[in-house]
């Protein structure tokens, strides 16, 4: 339980799930509704930019991975002020918004641990 609740992802996925809603993959919802096309624009550039940067030394990957790092805590932000709202409602509905952001914050986490060379938990 404390492994669940100190990682935000796996601790937004529970408090998700015990809401009732699907998880979303990292690519569609349970209704099989498609995160947007820029997320994978996104996704395609952040993907050259780390072999750009693999090539040119530690310097530019870690620039890769603060811009990454950046866009994560923003998504991490949409997902606390979907959570703050619906304790403050108690209206699930406000939680929607935060489902889909959570397959952007997995993708963040596997792209920062693959160009940090970790091996993703």
């Amino acid at each position: 339980a404390v492994k669940v609740l100190k990682d935000p992802v796996t601790r937004a996925e529970f408090l998700l799930k015990s809401e009732g809603f699907d998880v979303p993959s990292d690519h569609t919802n349970k209704a099989g509704k498609a995160l947007p096309l820029e997320f994978f624009e996104q996704v395609l550039e952040d993907r050259e930019a780390l072999e750009d940067a693999k090539q040119k030394g530690p310097g530019a990957v870690a620039a890769v991975v603060k811009a990454t790092q950046d866009r994560r805590t923003a998504t991490l932000n949409l997902i606390n002020r979907a959570f703050f709202t619906w304790e403050k409602s108690g209206d699930r509905q406000d939680l929607a918004p935060a489902a889909p952001e959570l397959a952007k914050l997995r993708y963040y986490d596997r792209f920062m641990d693959e160009a940090e060379g970790r091996a993703h938990e």
